[in-house]
């Protein structure tokens, strides 16, 4: 047994088997079935779809015994296969689904050898490629656990090793070939599978985990909610208790000296601090609680004054606020300010005071409370932070849905106006910078829904040169002149799959800190980018990294450097060397973030008084597809089908229907979705194509697009919106929207989408899958 998390028994896991204990065990089955389910059935259907499809060779291989073997195919696999893909949405295929889909290895397998059996010498031997085939696939489509996997692929092993040694006359060197192939493909099948398997239950742990720890953090965020309330339920108490006490002051000396006890039980066991001051305005008393929370000793006050113990900027206000209550009779509460703690570090409070009066009714001093309200400032201003965020997220939204209406006009026109200018070669150039900077607008309107949020933006090969190149452009008009860039950027770097805002994000947060420790003295700042291939060693040792070719990008300060203990800290949330109010701590968790996400890694050396180097290691994109440049010249698809476009902006409706008119189509437009939804419904045959604005008064997009469709189930539709967290991809598929388009669009994008939505939407004709 072993263990993956040392603070709980629950997590114990067995190696060999892969089982938690009982209990645990049938949350992670559950867990995994319902995750597994739908990936079950896909495997499922392209294992029908694969072991019929050979079927074909069979005519081609073995001409005379094909009926044979397609009745193994036919009249045995495919149905079995098909009846438990069939009873995989009934209730019961839950309680033994890992025995079922073992069944369906085994019987494709031995499937497989009865095909080796029957097909005439040398073809059998051909068949045997198809129980590699089978085992690969068992092993890592089916989503089998280990144990259900590895059954199943020895009983296929076993079965083979039986017909080849025993029943068919294999030659010798045939045998022994065929068996280092399938034995290694079985133990390399078993290793995948274990390690599928591992991984699904780490995975599973770390969700558990997770979810633990926001219980944690709820539990923790009710109990400080409920202390605060206790404690501001204390101080209103307590500051109703010193006034009824000054009061009492005038009565009888007996009347005093019992209020006088009242005051010493209540002060010595509050958990705020209660103090007293002389005429003078140095302490003569303070309780308990004063050394619980600034760390004196009540004999290391008493004789001090408040200034002793505050900073700088607070002196003149406690000198004031002591003069108010000792000239004046003033009664002050609810001054937030400063004191020290013994350890240097400043905590906030709320002070509360009153004149400390005899039984002459004279003032001698001063007496009041000191509630600590340094977590719970810093409470607030998280909260603050998030509201600002959300209005932040808010308004990006909204900004984001008419600014990209707008681009959408200003491309359209835009591009309408080149096609028609194509001799004056500098209006040309006007407009085609023109376009060029809406494209700019654009990728900034994404970048500000990522920012607040309302985005997720994908990954995409780029090239980061030009990111950096950014960065330091605007760090050198930023930092001052004492710190010295140096650039050092490889021609012949690789492309990565990043969101370029946040590589921008990551680079300026690792700049501006390697600046910060080299704000004293000045000092080099050294960016470099370059390729480097990881071994698999290396790869070990960095761990969670796959060997292969990575970008590598470097930031080297030669500030102050950071010892070993904080290193260790400095990728954790809120962690910070800076001055209150200079730093959140939240800078290299989010490059941390970055990293993680783009499927890289961050390391980092530092040595105090010689600086710190960061090397951020992001793998390269290897597709082909990165090196492939869209041909401006390529020829725009065009049409002669009748489209109705609905949009309630003029000018897009304008745009839209003249550029759609230019690559041929018949187009009708409408203004309102109430009108383009009765046109539609008088002559539905009419139109082959409806493309409409998602965001409208009365009928939405996506609502005219449910009516289109009942209507005429067959009619593609487009639905375009320039932001709506209403509607996404996987919304738009359940409507039956055909394409979901995204403003601003230029005329490649509306002739792509018009002209695939209408083709996908004609019947398909035969042909041989």
């Amino acid at each position: 047994m072993a263990s993956l998390n040392s603070d709980s028994d629950e997590f114990q896991m067995n190696l060999f088997t892969l089982s938690f204990h009982q209990g645990f065990e049938k949350k992670f089955r559950r867990d995994f079935f319902h995750k597994s389910l739908k990936h079950v059935r896909k495997a499922m259907l392209l294992a029908i779809f694969f072991y019929g499809l050979f079927g074909v060779l069979d005519a081609l291989i073995v001409p005379e015994v094909k009926e044979k073997i397609w009745l193994i195919r036919y009249a045995v696999f495919v149905p079995y296969v098909f009846l438990m893909f069939l009873f995989s949405f009934s209730g019961y295929f839950e309680r033994h689904w890992q025995i079922y889909v073992a069944t369906i290895i085994v019987i494709a397998g031995l499937g497989i050898i009865e095909m080796i059996l029957i097909a005439p010498y040398p073809a059998n031997y051909l068949y045997y490629a198809g129980l590699i085939l089978v085992i690969i696939f068992g092993y890592t489509f089916f989503k089998l656990r280990f144990i259900w996997a590895t059954l199943a692929g020895w009983i296929v092993v076993i079965a083979y090793e039986c017909i080849a040694g025993w029943i068919i006359d294999t030659p010798i060197h045939i045998f022994l070939s065929n068996n280092f192939f399938f034995l290694s493909g079985n133990i390399i099948g078993m290793f995948a599978c274990y390690s599928i398997e591992l991984y699904s239950r780490k995975v599973f742990i770390k969700t558990r985990l997770l979810k633990a720890e926001k219980r944690k953090v709820k539990a923790s965020n009710r109990e400080l909610e409920k202390r605060v309330k206790e404690r501001t339920t204390q101080l209103v108490d307590i500051n109703n208790d010193l006034r009824n006490e000054v009061a009492e002051r005038k009565i009888a000396e007996n009347a005093a000296r019992e209020s006088e006890l009242k005051f010493k039980c209540l002060s010595e066991n509050s958990p705020e601090i209660i103090y007293t001051l002389d005429y003078s305005g140095s302490f003569s008393y303070v309780n308990p609680a004063w050394e619980k929370v600034l760390g004196y000793s009540r004999s290391e006050v008493l004789g001090k004054f408040f200034v002793d113990f505050a900073a700088e900027k607070d002196v003149n206000k406690y000198i004031g606020m002591f003069k108010r209550i000792r000239n004046n009779r003033d009664t002050i509460i609810d001054v937030v300010g400063s004191l020290t703690h013994k350890d240097g570090s400043e905590r906030l409070f709320n002070l509360s005071g009153a004149p400390n009066l005899n039984t002459d009714g004279q003032v001698v001093g001063m007496v009041g409370l000191i509630k600590d309200i340094t977590e719970q400032q810093k409470l607030q201003g998280q909260l603050i932070q998030a509201q600002k965020m959300e209005a932040l997220g808010t308004l990006a939204g909204g900004v984001a849905h008419d600014f990209n209406n707008i681009l959408t006009a200003i491309i359209g026109y835009g591009e309408l106006a080149s096609m028609d200018v194509s001799d004056d070669e500098e209006l040309s150039s006007n407009i085609c910078n023109m376009l060029k900077a809406s494209q700019r607008a654009k990728e900034l309107v994404g970048q500000i829904l990522a920012f607040s949020r309302q985005t997720q933006e994908s990954l995409n090969p780029v090239e980061i040169k030009n990111i950096v190149e950014e960065v330091l452009k605007l760090l050198r008009a930023s930092l001052p002149s004492t710190i010295e860039i140096r650039p050092d950027i490889d021609p012949e770097f690789g492309m990565v799959e990043a969101v370029p805002s946040q590589i921008h994000q990551l680079l300026m947060n690792l700049c501006m800190n390697a600046a910060a420790a080299m704000a004293a003295d000045g000092g080099l700042l050294a960016v470099s980018l370059k390729n480097e291939k990881i071994s698999r060693f290396q790869a070990k040792m960095f761990q969670n990294i796959e060997p292969g070719l990575y970008v590598v990008l470097t930031v080297k300060d030669t500030g102050q450097g950071m010892p070993p203990g904080i290193m260790e800290k400095i990728f954790d949330p809120y962690f910070t060397t800076k001055e209150k109010g200079k730093g959140t701590g939240l800078g290299l968790a989010v490059v941390h973030g970055i990293v993680n996400r783009h499927r890289g890694k961050i390391t980092v050396e530092s040595v105090v008084g010689v600086g710190t180097t960061f090397h951020v290691y992001l793998p390269v994109f290897e597709s082909e597809l990165a090196t492939e440049a869209e041909d401006p010249n390529q020829t725009l698809p065009e049409g002669d089908e009748c489209i109705l476009l609905v949009d309630d902006e003029e000018d897009i409706l304008d745009t839209g229907s003249r550029m759609l008119s230019r690559l041929g189509y018949e187009v009708v437009t409408k203004s309102n979705s109430i009108e383009g939804l009765n046109l539609f419904r008088q002559n539905p045959g009419r139109f082959d194509l409806v493309i409409t604005d998602m965001t409208m008064p009365k009928l939405t997009g996506d609502k005219l697009a449910r009516e289109l469709i009942q209507i005429r189930p067959d009619i593609p539709v487009v639905l375009c919106t320039g932001y709506s967290e209403n509607i996404n991809e996987e919304a738009a598929r359940e409507i039956g929207i055909k394409k979901l388009s995204i403003k601003p669009f230029g005329m490649r994008d509306l002739a792509e989408t018009a002209r695939r939505a209408i083709d996908e939407s004609k019947p398909q004709g035969s042909g041989v899958v």
